[in-house]
């Protein structure tokens, strides 16, 4: 599948193991979108890496669902792959994370900026959705986060940035 030499188009339904792809799979894929229900980010980062197309256009990264504390580390990573593989060809980005529970860790706050900085540098995004519920971005957005997405996404036609509602609540002793 990894090498067929004119696909285009590539929509995954992904499970916690995916196998094992080659370092330059995909060499013509413009579109791919990874459903991720059953995925934690660790395993969308493995297959990232794994592509080799220059002219993806198009990533959905759509229903990641993890629960462990590595989330953040994890979702900067995956960010950082975003960049580095898809930066000068990438124009719509989707990125929801969802089903989280950590509340009552040592989860140090961020705002949502730490964890997706990388994405900064995609500055040819023209739909930008990111999707994060508050247990992984801990603190509020503030006007001067707004301004570096504004500033790092000069063509955005759509953005779209939903601090989700909790997907877990402490319980009172």
């Amino acid at each position: 599948l990894a090498s067929l030499p004119h696909l285009l188009h590539l929509k995954l339904c992904l499970s916690a193991n995916i196998p094992c792809l080659e370092r330059d799979s995909f060499p013509t894929l413009k579109t791919l979108t990874l459903d991720a229900l059953y995925a934690p980010l660790s395993t969308i980062s493995t297959l990232l890496s794994s592509i080799s197309s220059r002219s993806l256009h198009t990533l959905l990264v759509q229903n990641c669902c993890s629960a462990n504390v590595t989330t953040n580390s994890d979702l900067c990573k995956t960010c950082d792959i975003i960049r580095v593989r898809f930066a000068s060809s990438l124009r719509k980005l989707e990125l929801s994370i969802y089903g989280l529970d950590l509340i009552g860790t040592s989860v140090q706050p961020q705002p949502l900026i730490a964890y997706i900085e990388p994405l900064l540098d995609l500055h040819e995004l023209e739909h930008v959705s990111i999707a994060i519920p508050p247990e992984v971005a801990l603190t509020a957005a503030s006007g001067c986060c707004f301004e570096k997405l504004a500033e790092a996404w000069p063509n955005a036609t759509t953005l779209h940035v939903h601090y989700g509602t909790p997907t877990a609540f402490p319980t009172i002793p």
